[in-house]
């Protein structure tokens, strides 16, 4: 059973993260979405549906990934290492603008399911 509300967590100080804090009470797929800010060191990842990363060490990273394991958690980072060590998307530039590159892996471990038009996109940014 879907919760009302989509729960998502900026972790650390983040590049991005302003924006996505604005966003917060929007409606997305008929679920409000709800967005904060929070610590690394106070993050408990059950409280989140996902989780938009910053500064986090790939020790305080991988902790928290063996401590989420086997629950439905979207995962984005700004930091492209964390994509190596389990983060579903990372983000990147490339040339000019932003991209992101996607951990298949880790998707298909989540049991989430996401839009092959995401993947499509981040293939598309691949190539060259």
């Amino acid at each position: 059973h879907e919760s009302e509300e989509l729960r998502l967590c900026a972790v650390g100080t983040t590049e991005y993260g302003a924006g996505l804090l604005q966003s917060s009470g929007l409606v997305v797929a008929g679920r409000r979405l709800s967005v904060k800010q929070v610590d690394p060191a106070q993050l408990k990842a059950s409280e989140c549906d996902g989780l938009y990363v910053g500064d986090m060490g790939e020790q305080q990273w991988r902790k928290l990934m063996q401590q989420e394991s086997g629950r439905p958690l979207l995962t984005i980072s700004e930091r492209s290492a964390l994509c190596r060590i389990g983060a579903m998307f990372c983000l990147s530039r490339q040339g000019e603008g932003p991209g992101f590159e996607v951990n298949l892996d880790s998707i298909a471990r989540s049991g989430l399911r996401i839009s092959p038009k995401i993947l499509q996109l981040a293939r598309s940014k691949a190539a060259p």
